[in-house]
């Protein structure tokens, strides 16, 4: 396989560390992005890369069926895709997908981090190796740091909360959390309107999917969360530390 490594960077030098590969949408993310088109030995990728500037890193984008939507998925030059990102110092990549679930736990707006996988593509090369004898292992797909990062993202408020409640539980203090499921506002009916015109729904039928998440079939109202906080904070839950108390309806029970 040749190597990605050696390959000549563009003539400014522009490198990333971490790419994302997904929609077109993402261009918007990126501040100043500048575009870079890389020749690789397995053909085009599917657009030229951009990379731009995410929290003050730089972060490469590829959108995975082209600039203009134009390739299916198994037209899709996944070999030269990843090739192209390695060779602009790509070693991490995020490759989110939207897909159909199995588990009615996991509706509209639930999101997964994979660690396992059953691979059932066909009619597509699925090997840099073309000559001579590789094995590459299989065992572990995805990267266990990046997947540990994601998982720490949603779960270190949690980590946060319970290292607080145990380092100054000796001295009084008291520290707990508190997990609002879909709350009744205009912003998430917003965000609910738009995502159900991307869907093709009606935005009763959206939200009465959502809800049919929820056991008590209904959102959480701010002063049912503000009393929640109240009661954390009263001496009613005097002997309650490091605890995460969802106010979700039963959606977030686990």
């Amino acid at each position: 396989m040749p190597d990605p490594d050696s390959a000549a960077l563009p003539v400014d030098n522009l490198t990333a560390e971490v790419a994302v590969i997904g929609g077109s949408g993402f261009y918007e993310f990126l501040s100043d992005p500048r575009e870079v088109t890389v020749a690789t030995p397995y053909g085009e990728p599917s657009a030229e890369i951009a990379i731009g500037d995410v929290e003050g890193r730089p972060v490469a984008f590829l959108p995975r069926h082209g600039r203009h939507h134009e390739f299916p998925a198994h037209r899709v030059n996944y070999r030269a895709n990843l090739w192209a990102l390695r060779s602009l110092g790509v070693r991490r990549i995020l490759a989110p997908c939207a897909v159909g679930s199995l588990q009615t736990e996991l509706g509209p707006g639930a999101v997964v981090v994979p660690d396992q996988l059953v691979d059932r593509t066909t009619s597509r090369v699925q090997t840099y190796y073309d000559e001579g004898a590789c094995h590459v292992g299989f065992a572990d797909p995805y990267c266990p740091s990046l997947r540990g990062s994601l998982c720490a993202a949603k779960w270190g408020v949690t980590g946060l909360t319970q290292t607080i409640a145990k380092e100054y539980g000796p001295h009084g203090i008291r520290a707990n959390l508190i997990c609002p499921g879909g709350m009744d506002e205009p912003d998430l009916r917003e965000m609910y309107a738009e995502r159900a015109k991307n869907l093709g729904m009606t935005v009763e039928a959206h939200e009465a999917q959502i809800l049919a998440l929820t056991p008590l079939r209904k959102y959480a109202k701010h002063d049912e969360v503000a009393k929640a906080a109240l009661f954390l904070a009263s001496s009613d839950s005097s002997h309650t530390t490091g605890e995460s108390l969802n106010v979700s309806g039963g959606r977030l029970m686990s």
